[in-house]
């Protein structure tokens, strides 16, 4: 966000993995293209300086827009403000309850809203799939499991809010770490549990990870489980795979590992065989952390082509690794940069909602432009966006440097223990 006084600046609506860029100096910004889903979107903006404002209402469609434009005029930069964030986008910014909560709303539960006979259907296969667990299950045999496509999404969400409800997984972040992500999900026959797995290769070897076990509470202490890890692992293998990992499947997972509390699942992985490699851990900063933008730099979304080169060379530099997640997160619009006004190039970025909605990451600063308190700007910029959405806090993932996050009001929130199996 440029920060420079009398400047407008952008205004953001926040979507399903998508945080919407809306132009306050009346330039149209064209929505980045990405999974949409079908429901109707409000944004007010105040327009400056008589506070009147304009409503512009987009309808995404079931295949959404890729070149749509919305435009809001004038408007005040409720960034600059140093100490208030919720009565300034009381404010200065209003969005309709559905955006409020999208992004940790399900996509069942948006589609609902404007779409009731869809909704209807999904009900019905949810009360289908309760009936189900009413009886014992008998799968204990890793070949007799299905392979599941992204068409059973619904269900895939479905098991997990059931299985793993305070995850509060949606069924976009599902499609995207099990689908977009080319893996497997396999799921028993009758939907009592699944697993998805994928595969990472780095020249001749290959690694498989299992990103996700779900089994529905009715049927667990029956081998669903067992069976399923089993066949995960059958299917790394015949990939070419030399052992699995249930640990951080970099760079796209949804967790770096299996949370030290799921006392269940860390009794399954041990009984399957495998052994604890370490273990990483979770920090969480109040949305309400702020930090000026030093001198001399400018913080923007990556939205234009040229801010999303410069910061795709930037990391394609310095932490090429990283290079994926980023560019998910520029194809969202969550991906922040900090650039040198005299050169427009990037030399700093941070992400957002990438694998999970509200976590934070993947970040970075060039060595020449650290200790100026950009990497905090930057956390301060997310902070801001998500506390639009309805957050109270930003998970930081997979951290690394605990006095970074620590200084920002950030507090340890979660451990994983990671495990390996080799291949027999």
């Amino acid at each position: 966000m440029v920060t420079t006084p009398g400047v407008c600046s952008t205004t953001v609506v926040v979507l399903p993995r998508v945080i919407w860029p809306v132009s306050n100096t009346g330039v149209p910004l064209t929505v980045p293209t990405t999974r949409w889903v079908p429901v109707t979107w409000l944004v007010t903006s105040r327009t400056a300086p008589s506070g009147t404002a304009r409503t512009t209402s987009v309808d995404a469609g079931a295949e959404g827009p890729t070149s749509s434009t919305v435009l809001v005029e004038g408007g005040t930069n409720w960034h600059e403000s140093p100490d208030g964030h919720a009565a300034e986008l009381a404010d200065s910014m209003r969005i309709s309850t559905l955006g409020v909560k999208s992004v940790r709303a399900t996509v069942g539960e948006l589609a609902a809203r404007e779409h009731p006979a869809a909704s209807e259907a999904s009900a019905t296969a949810r009360t289908a799939t309760g009936r189900r667990m009413g009886r014992v299950w008998q799968v204990c045999d890793p070949s007799a499991v299905d392979s599941w496509g992204p068409e059973r999404a619904a269900e895939l969400t479905a098991l997990c809010q059931a299985a793993l409800a305070d995850e509060r997984l949606t069924g976009d972040e599902l499609l995207a770490g099990c689908w977009d992500d080319p893996g497997v999900v396999l799921a028993d026959p009758g939907g009592a549990g699944a697993v998805s797995a994928v595969v990472r290769r780095a020249g001749d070897f290959a690694v498989g990870f299992v990103k996700l076990v779900a089994v529905h509470p009715e049927a667990r202490r029956q081998g669903v489980g067992r069976a399923l890890l089993e066949a995960a692992a059958e299917w790394v293998w015949s990939q070419g795979g030399t052992d699995v990992h249930l640990a951080g499947s970099a760079p796209f997972f949804l967790w770096p590992g299996v949370d030290t509390r799921f006392t269940a699942a860390h009794c399954l992985v041990e009984a399957a065989g495998y052994t604890e490699t370490g273990a990483v851990f979770d920090m969480s900063v109040p949305v309400g952390f702020r930090h000026p933008v030093p001198e001399g730099i400018e913080l923007r979304r990556a939205l234009d082509e040229r801010d999303a080169e410069a910061v795709d060379r930037l990391v394609a530099r310095r932490w090429p690794e990283w290079s994926a997640e980023q560019r998910r997160g520029t194809e969202q619009g969550t991906c922040v940069g900090a650039f040198d006004p005299a050169t427009g190039d990037a030399v700093a970025f941070a992400c957002h909602s990438v694998n999970r909605a509200g976590w934070f990451g993947p970040t970075g600063t060039d060595d020449a432009w650290r200790h100026r308190g950009i990497g905090h700007a930057l956390l301060g910029q997310v902070c801001t966006d998500l506390s639009v959405a309805g957050f109270r806090d930003v998970e930081i993932c997979w951290i690394g440097p605990f006095g970074f996050y620590a200084a920002a009001g950030g507090s340890m929130s979660r451990v994983f223990r990671t495990y390996h199996h080799p291949k027999p």
